[in-house]
């Protein structure tokens, strides 16, 4: 993948995540981004860092002592975990649900 597009994606993904995170109680999560990265702070005081990783094109993802580095699948056309197959937007929903006790998808 070439440089623009790899910022093009990550743009894109950000924007879905932040978008979905405008939804929420803004006292169950608020969100910090610029410099390529996106910081979800919960109400308990943990975070969900997602950055961008420019030099191997992924996404990384840290939250709950987990890492997570997300690589673009062209043939799914998404962001997939290398080592568990998960997929980046379901992998948030699931972090912040369980911060926020609510259901939630992006």
């Amino acid at each position: 993948m070439d440089d623009r597009t790899y910022t093009e994606r990550t743009e894109q993904a950000f924007r879905r995540i932040d978008d979905a995170m405008e939804k929420l109680d803004p006292d169950d999560v608020e969100t910090d981004h610029g410099g390529g990265y996106l910081t979800l702070s919960f109400r308990d005081g943990s975070k969900c860092v997602i950055s961008t990783q420019r030099p191997v094109r992924e996404i990384w993802m840290a939250a709950d002592r987990t890492a997570w580095h997300f690589s673009f699948d062209e043939g799914a056309g998404a962001w997939v975990a290398k080592k568990t197959g998960e997929e980046l937007y379901a992998t948030v929903a699931r972090v912040v649900g369980g911060k926020t006790g609510k259901p939630m998808s992006i």
